[in-house]
């Protein structure tokens, strides 16, 4: 076992944790405009270089679509407001950047946080925004062990644009399809993504 991940959670510890943030992500924005696509991603874990396997980094990756993603206000407040939120969750702020784009006259904006038990999160406005939160050196969950978690912030469970193939290639079992451990709060009623956040 490598000494670097010998304390980490599993793949079904961690997704969970993962969503949880996206959920209290949506819950902090007044007016929440939705996002427009999840996806759900493995990748084999290595350490100074070298693969270990039974470990995998994951990423859980919201999209916005890409019309909401040049509005106002989600390009040059909704970051400073998640900031704001992390930052009292206590979590250690960092990666925090701003840079001018003078292909589109806009400005991209970046920001991280990470918890004490290392999931990262990352909010990122470049062409297309995002809200990425990873883990790294989970380690694996046997088959049938990984929850299905609906998605927040608007997007069809299991549909379309619910990419979780890494841990459902055969599909999101029957009896996990409506299932929703976390709390979505955009679901509760319908939000016009035009409204000032």
């Amino acid at each position: 076992m490598p000494e670097e991940f010998k304390d980490n959670y599993t793949q079904a510890e961690a997704l969970p944790l993962m969503e949880e943030e996206a959920a209290a992500a949506v819950e902090a924005i007044p007016d929440f405009p939705g996002f427009s696509g999840r996806g759900w991603r493995a990748s084999t874990s290595d350490v100074n270089n070298e693969f270990k396997d039974g470990y995998t980094d994951l990423e859980i990756s919201y999209m916005f679509d890409r019309e909401v993603g040049h509005t106002q206000p989600v390009r040059e407040e909704l970051g400073k407001l998640l900031r704001d939120h992390w930052e009292e969750r206590g979590y250690e702020i960092h990666g925090e950047k701003s840079q001018e784009d003078d292909r589109f006259g806009t400005t991209d904006y970046s920001v991280m946080a990470t918890r004490s038990d290392g999931i990262n999160l990352w909010f990122r406005v470049l062409d297309r925004v995002s809200l990425k939160i990873s883990y790294r050196g989970a380690k694996e969950s046997e088959p049938g062990e990984v929850p299905y978690i609906a998605p927040v912030g608007g997007i069809d469970p299991g549909g379309e644009k619910d990419v979780v193939d890494d841990f459902f290639p055969d599909g999101i079992p029957e009896d996990q399809a409506n299932r929703a451990p976390v709390r979505d709060p955009f679901a509760e009623e319908d939000v016009d993504y035009e409204g000032t956040l």
